[in-house]
């Protein structure tokens, strides 16, 4: 499985705590175990490709989102979920 190793890890924690997931709800859904996740978000350890577009689909984003080196921006990343982007 191909590790993605640019991940925005803190695009990745606003869209959990956005969507008023837990992290360990979301590992549940990633198909990780929570000290994995908690490792990832901790920049040390990367998720694979299947693992994000799992991690993706559940908070209703696309790959790119979480790829995209800049900061979010919580009023257009909320209008675009409701949009549907």
């Amino acid at each position: 499985m191909s590790k993605i190793e640019s991940i925005n890890l803190d695009r990745l924690r606003w869209s959990f705590k956005d969507r008023g997931v837990s992290m360990p709800e979301l590992a549940k859904v990633a198909g990780l175990n929570p000290a994995k996740l908690q490792k990832v978000l901790d920049g040390d350890a990367y998720l694979g490709l299947g693992h994000l577009e799992r991690i993706a689909d559940y908070l209703g984003r696309g790959l790119l989102f979480f790829l995209d080196a800049s900061p979010v921006e919580p009023e257009r990343g909320s209008a675009m979920r409701i949009a549907g982007f």
